[in-house]
């Protein structure tokens, strides 16, 4: 974890660096796992084809529980869009780069999840996506032993290390700049607003970042912690919906690029977050407690020690009536 601060400190070159070298190692383990796994389905497609049998064993419920639980697994494509001040020609390459992540992504999830279900065999009395769900964060460990060699345990939990690091890796950089942002515009302390003076990195936003990081994952139970942040980002990107339409009704000017289907998309966008989020409070209350709570300070905050600060702030430097002033 320190070792990810020293390096978003020297800034978002080498972070990017680093990023891409784990990123590739973690998509390279992830390719052998997927072979094994799609080896021992074509050895053995009738007795893959029971594991899909029924499709949905909870039916639509437990599929919307499951979208809900996962939503934090698909939304790192969102941290591309937080560093546009550092990445040349903004306008084409943060949608580009965003299609891409998302195709990559999609399709290395639903691999690993066609060959988990269709290569592991029922055992301990349970069906193939029991077996996985039983072992949790472990179903991994556990399909590995089912069809890859004796190296495969240690080559996925290789794999997961690398993932963990470069999740890690990723939110120190993106949360960083979205503190340094906000601390520009007096929503935060405006320190967190201050540049390095040779690095020319937000040193205070990723220092702060990166210790609560470490603090919330050894104080708090990591289920709960997944399972508020996907709630999180499920209330950020409704929010994120909504003010795309109003952005798109009163912007005067044609964005670089456009939504397709407006208003549809982000209507759909907003409908889906909000009752995916809503859905998690039958399964996750919890979870919905500490979101609550984590949004309600974060609004205490603001609205008494920084309200005022940021309308002072907005008043422009440049005025076309000097009278006024």
């Amino acid at each position: 974890g320190f070792n990810f601060l020293r390096h978003n400190i020297r800034g978002a070159q080498v972070t990017g660096q680093a990023e891409n070298a784990l990123t590739l190692a973690k998509i390279a383990v992830l390719a052998i796992f997927i072979a094994y796994g799609l080896k021992k389905i074509f050895g053995a497609p009738a007795e893959a084809a029971e594991s899909f049998t029924p499709f949905f064993p909870l039916g639509a419920g437990g599929v919307i529980v499951a979208m809900g639980l996962t939503f934090i697994a698909f939304e790192g494509y969102d941290l591309i869009a937080t560093v546009a001040e550092e990445i040349k020609e903004p306008e084409k390459n943060i949608p580009r780069a965003t299609f891409i992540a998302l195709a990559v992504t999609i399709t290395i999830y639903l691999l690993v999840v066609f060959v988990c279900i269709g290569a592991v065999p029922a055992a301990e009395g349970l069906q193939s996506w029991q077996l996985l769900g039983k072992y949790k964060e472990m179903g991994i460990i556990r399909a590995a032993q089912s069809f890859m060699p004796a190296f495969g345990i240690v080559l996925v939990l290789g794999g997961g290390l690398f993932a963990t690091l470069s999740a890690l890796n990723a939110t120190v950089l993106a949360s960083s700049r979205v503190a340094f942002s906000m601390g520009r515009d007096w929503m935060l302390p405006h320190g967190l607003s201050r540049i390095h003076s040779q690095k020319r990195t937000p040193v205070m936003a990723i220092s702060i970042s990166g210790f609560l990081f470490i603090g919330i994952a050894l104080f708090l139970p990591l289920e709960t912690i997944g399972v508020a942040s996907s709630l999180l980002f499920l209330l950020t990107f409704s929010l994120v919906n909504v003010a795309l339409i109003i952005y798109r009704r009163r912007s005067k000017t044609s964005p670089p690029f456009r939504v397709p289907l407006f208003p549809l998309v982000p209507i759909l966008g907003f409908v889906t977050s909000i009752g995916l989020g809503l859905f998690q409070i039958i399964n996750e209350g919890t979870a919905w407690i500490l979101t609550a709570a984590w949004v309600a300070v974060g609004m205490a905050i603001y609205f008494f020690a920084f309200s005022r600060k940021v309308r002072i702030a907005d008043v422009p430097k440049f005025v076309q009536t000097p009278e006024l002033l």
